[in-house]
């Protein structure tokens, strides 16, 4: 399953746009920058704690992501970072070394 597509210097350290299609993005593509596809990497997580009224003593959901123990509410969430796949375009002006 294809990610999205971004240009990039030609170290791969700069990006200077990224979308979800590959043409437009070779349309961006300049001198000295190559178009890379990318995939999601599990980053971290995001916990959000909060402390209020309960309408039930105990609730777990785990598609919500989500638990309930009396006055404490837990969320989760996953986060996620663009990491580069491999190169599919090359601007043709670009010197080869």
């Amino acid at each position: 399953m294809p990610g999205e597509y971004q240009v990039r210097t030609q170290d791969l350290d700069g990006i200077s746009f990224e979308n979800w299609s590959f043409e437009k993005c070779k349309y961006y593509c300049r001198k000295g920058t190559v178009v890379v596809s990318t995939y999601k990497k599990r980053f971290g997580i995001s916990l959000t704690l909060l402390w209020h009224r309960w309408y039930k003593p105990f609730d777990f959901c785990k598609f919500s992501r989500r638990f309930n123990l009396l006055w404490l509410h837990v969320n989760w969430s996953w986060i996620y970072r663009n990491k580069v796949d491999k190169i599919v375009y090359e601007h043709p002006e670009n010197e080869k070394l």
